[in-house]
């Protein structure tokens, strides 16, 4: 086997939006946090190329300033679902609660905007009862305590 570099430096960044005891961590929008670059995978080939490379007079070298949008790589589109279920509807209306209750994204913490968003969970809970596979009900009922543990603590 060909010679050890040493070992490569990882930085790990909890981005869990609460904490063990229930309770929206601050900071989610760490402009700080940006993943490492560790080099190639002994025995992997890379998943994507590099990005373009800077011209020598590029304003890239200039310290400080990031390269103009046109040299910057694209991000991976995400692929979206083909059919839209009821876990999807769950999940995006959970997502828009659990945003408003914790402030995270930039997001101005509002908590009876999010119980907006719980009070539409509830409808569907009520709507759809007897008619939801258990997988469906299991979740919704999952998601209902939750958000509504999370707004009643965050409202004290």
């Amino acid at each position: 086997m060909g010679g050890d570099d040493g070992p490569k430096k990882i930085k790990v960044v909890d981005r869990r939006w609460f904490t063990d005891d229930g309770q929206p961590r601050e900071g989610l929008g760490d402009a700080n946090a940006t993943p490492v670059d560790t080099g190639p995978v002994k025995g992997s080939e890379a998943v994507s190329g590099p990005g373009p490379e800077p011209s020598p007079s590029s304003p890239a070298d200039k310290e400080g300033e990031a390269p103009p949008v046109q040299d910057r790589p694209t991000p991976k589109a995400r692929k979206l679902p083909t059919e839209i279920t009821m876990l999807h509807l769950i999940d995006f209306l959970a997502q828009q609660a659990v945003i408003l209750l914790s402030g995270a994204h930039g997001v101005t913490k509002d908590p009876e905007q999010a119980r907006l968003f719980i009070d539409f969970l509830g409808v569907l809970d009520a709507a759809t009862r007897g008619n939801l596979t258990a997988e469906e009900a299991g979740l919704l009922s999952d998601v209902l305590f939750q958000l509504r543990t999370l707004y009643v603590q965050s409202s004290q």
